[in-house]
């Protein structure tokens, strides 16, 4: 995620911003806290990935299903099913 992103997130005042600098309206710089730059890029991974996870994983619909026919002696639905969780998971590793 970029730092530039957390640094427009942080620092409203800011319109110009690269990976190590900032600048405001007036063309003032304007100091940035790296620490609080940190925070707010690890906050958008972890959103970022949250979001890209919810749109992959299976339904609960699904789910729901795979319990029925796995309680009827069908195991296969419940198989697939954690299959799709799990290949969420790998495809998208929770970060840091």
């Amino acid at each position: 995620m970029s730092r530039q992103l957390a640094i427009y997130n942080l620092y409203p005042t800011v319109r110009f911003a690269t990976e190590s600098s900032a600048v405001d309206d007036d063309g003032n710089e304007v100091t940035v806290d790296a620490d609080l730059i940190a925070t707010e890029v690890t906050r958008l991974q972890l959103a970022d990935y949250e979001n890209l996870r919810i749109v992959k994983y299976p339904s609960w619909g699904d789910f729901a299903d795979a319990i029925y026919w796995e309680k009827k002696g069908d195991n296969s639905k419940m198989t697939a099913w954690v299959a799709a969780c799990q290949k969420v998971k790998s495809d998208l590793p929770k970060p840091g």
